[in-house]
């Protein structure tokens, strides 16, 4: 895996002394100064860069074929982290959901690692954006949320997943259940997501609107919430700010 950003600037540290060399005098100075530069954006990445490798080793979970406590898949998956304050950007990650841990290669590939959540602002996995909510902030559980859509109504979902061990023809094996949680929020506040009267209540402003737009493209809340709830918020913008 690689982590793009404290690379280049060591790159421009390692080229820059060997390049000043073969300058004239009056070019060096210029030179010195592209190095002294280039150092110190090295330097303020370096210690970041340091603080991705000191998580715990992550021990991988019980699985059984087809089953397993991953988000999407148990595939690498490219992505990004905002980690430190830091972004970073790699090519392989996995989020571990029923645990709620962020996993990465160790620096030399040889093992996985497990992020410290509360240094963990976002990140992004096969093109989901996840953001750590925390409790004392916004009343709800501290974790990792999916922003499904960001408008002036937002869209987040809690994933989780539940191991449980059940036997089947006599064998026991392990199933993971999933489960989504919705939220919406608006006006500084978070709303659960209970059903469409949930919804209505919240953008009642926009009642009559919304319940023709619902006939009129079959929006169904008990069959696809997620989608629901997206398209919902959408057209609500739209209507609010056209």
């Amino acid at each position: 895996m690689q982590f793009f950003i404290p690379s280049i600037f060591a790159t421009l540290v390692a080229i820059t002394p060997a390049f000043s060399q073969g300058v004239n005098t009056a070019d060096r100075g210029q030179v010195n100064q592209a190095l002294i530069y280039a150092q110190s954006l090295y330097q303020q990445a370096t210690p970041a860069s340091q603080y991705l490798y000191l998580g715990k080793e992550y021990g991988v979970s019980d699985r059984v074929e087809y089953e397993h406590p991953f988000f999407g898949s148990e595939q690498w998956k490219p992505g990004s982290i905002v980690y430190f304050g830091q972004l970073y950007q790699t090519s392989s990650m996995l989020y571990d959901i029923e645990n709620e841990k962020l996993i990465i290669e160790s620096l030399n590939g040889d093992g996985t690692l497990m992020l410290r959540n509360e240094k963990i602002t976002s990140f992004t996995l096969d093109n989901h954006t996840f953001v750590r909510l925390e409790k004392e902030k916004t009343g709800l559980s501290t974790g990792f949320y999916e922003l499904l859509y960001n408008g002036t109504v937002k869209v987040f979902v809690k994933r989780t997943k539940t191991q449980e061990k059940v036997v089947i023809n006599q064998e026991r094996t392990i199933r993971f259940s999933s489960n989504n949680q919705f939220y919406q929020y608006k006006g500084g506040v978070y709303y659960a997501v209970h059903g469409k009267a949930s919804v209505m209540e919240l953008m009642e402003d926009q009642k009559k609107a919304l319940k023709a737009y619902w006939r009129e493209k079959n929006i169904d809340f008990q069959q696809n919430r997620e989608s629901a709830l997206i398209k919902t918020s959408a057209y609500y913008d739209q209507l609010t700010h056209p």
